[in-house]
């Protein structure tokens, strides 16, 4: 496997990915978008780290793109859970990105990690231009969270359907736990709570829907 690039961001946008690209993104920036306060306990997480990481402390965040939307959505759910992983020990979190639960999902852990220091945020994205269609609003909100994550990691060069396919292998094998907003339907979410499964992952549902024990098996 080819060695990943461990960088500083550089202005959103503007990048140029090469496959698996890592960026180790500090909590501030000037405007230009390099960090310059980057704070020591950020060199725990190497890039040997993404490659190997700790699984036992990593958790992986699926979940519907309508799930700011979903009658079944409990934001103080996600909060709880979030809160309650920390105590486990859970450190790192990975969020693939996408508008919907994991945007939110990638919400409540930088206010994880406003209370907890030693948290540690990755956005998993796809392939470059995955916000190039999403509405003005979560474009923006897609734009503040990467700027604030602990590390971006680019999956895929190309824009299709099999580097999100991709970014959700890489994201639960990576990581001991997956909590999911799965109300049973097929897509994305589906793929990779099976996948998981398969894994033998724990997969936390915070979709409160009693039918799903079955759609789970």
């Amino acid at each position: 496997m080819a060695s990943a690039n461990l960088i500083p961001i550089v202005p959103f946008g503007e990048t140029f990915f090469s496959f698996l690209t890592i960026f180790a993104v500090g909590r501030s920036g000037t405007p230009g978008g390099v960090p310059t306060d980057t704070p020591p306990a950020l060199s725990t997480m190497t890039e040997q780290h993404l490659w190997e990481p700790e699984v036992g402390r990593s958790v992986a965040f699926t979940g519907h793109r309508n799930y700011d939307r979903h009658p079944l959505a409990e934001p103080a759910a996600l909060e709880r859970t979030a809160e309650e992983l920390y105590r486990r020990g859970m450190r790192i979190f990975y969020s693939g990105m996408a508008a919907g639960f994991d945007l939110a999902a990638a919400e409540c852990v930088l206010r994880l990690r406003a209370r907890h220091g030693d948290v540690r945020l990755v956005a998993a994205i796809p392939c470059p231009g995955q916000a190039d269609r999403f509405p003005a609003a979560e474009r923006m909100r897609y734009r503040r969270i990467v700027e604030r994550a602990d590390y971006q990691v680019v999956v895929c060069e190309e824009n299709g359907a099999s580097s999100y396919l991709a970014r959700d292998r890489y994201m639960v094998d990576r990581s001991g736990l997956v909590v999911a907003f799965y109300d049973g339907s097929k897509g994305g979410t589906h793929y990779t709570v099976h996948y998981a499964r398969r894994l033998g992952r724990e997969v936390v549902n915070l979709c409160p829907d009693p039918q799903l024990s079955l759609a789970l098996e």
